[in-house]
């Protein structure tokens, strides 16, 4: 742990650790069941205590469950450097994150 003082004003910077688990946040709580309205879930690679982990690249597989409900619209992770197709059922991370976008069923 770093800590910076400036007067009376302390920061910290903590070193993330190992990946352990992917944290998932959808850009909202509920979406219209409309196939045009879409939800944005973001994959952060974290450590135990919840930290990104920014320098994990780690390949996520990707499904939704529910059947009729909903399905994979893309997924990436926007590497400037990737050819991956966004239609597919995986990506890797880059900087510790990708995202899945989610499309109501039919």
């Amino acid at each position: 742990e770093l800590k910076a003082v400036v007067a009376d004003d302390v920061k910290s910077l903590v070193t993330a650790g190992q990946a352990v688990a992917l944290k998932l946040t959808p850009d909202r709580e509920t979406i219209k069941a409309d196939r045009s309205d879409l939800s944005y879930v973001t994959v952060e690679v974290v450590d135990a205590d919840g930290r990104l982990v920014p320098h994990a690249a780690v390949e996520v597989v990707l499904s939704v469950a529910g059947g009729s409900q909903g399905e994979l619209a893309a997924a990436g992770s926007g590497d400037p450097e990737s050819v991956r197709s966004f239609r597919t059922n995986s990506c890797t991370t880059w900087n510790g994150r990708c995202m899945a976008i989610l499309r109501p069923g039919r």
